[in-house]
């Protein structure tokens, strides 16, 4: 049954993390102004280099592209609740590791090095991991549903 809400709920989830790739977390604005997304970390400004090498965000990139396929792996375990369900809860933990590492390693960390403050306000990339968490909860309070409904009939046989 891949009609299932859950399975809706999972969907959104992973399109809604894998915009972490497209749209900016996070802008830094000064007299040179940079963005901050899972696909690196940029200059706007064209005369200037940015302080970080391809390496600095690389761990990020690789975790944002593993939690948009994991929601996708688990509406394939349809027919498998418990395994469903735990896949779930490791994508809810993941997400919250990863909303962790973003505004609480790599921003203070750009933000001492470029000695600019980030603008969340102009950078709406944020509200997408925030909007993924809620959907996984959902999904999550689905199967739940799922599974007391299956025992609830196995009772009356």
């Amino acid at each position: 049954m891949i009609q299932r809400i859950q399975s809706l709920y999972l969907f959104a989830a992973a399109i809604m993390i894998s915009m972490l790739l497209f749209f900016p977390v996070a802008d830094f604005w000064g007299d040179i102004s940079y963005q901050f997304s899972a696909m690196g970390f940029h200059d706007i400004s064209p005369e200037s280099e940015s302080p970080f090498n391809a390496m600095f965000s690389l761990p990020l990139l690789v975790f944002t592209i593993c939690l948009t396929l994991l929601p996708l792996l688990t509406i394939l375990l349809y027919k498998n609740r418990k395994k469903q369900l735990l896949l779930i809860r490791l994508t809810l933990g993941l997400m919250i590791a990863l909303l962790v590492l973003v505004f609480f390693y790599y921003i203070p960390t750009i933000e001492n090095e470029i000695n600019l403050t980030a603008d969340y306000i102009s950078a709406f990339g944020m509200f997408f991991p925030l909007m993924a968490l809620i959907f996984i909860v959902l999904a999550q309070k689905g199967v739940i549903k799922d599974e007391k409904m299956i025992k609830s009939m196995d009772r009356l046989r």
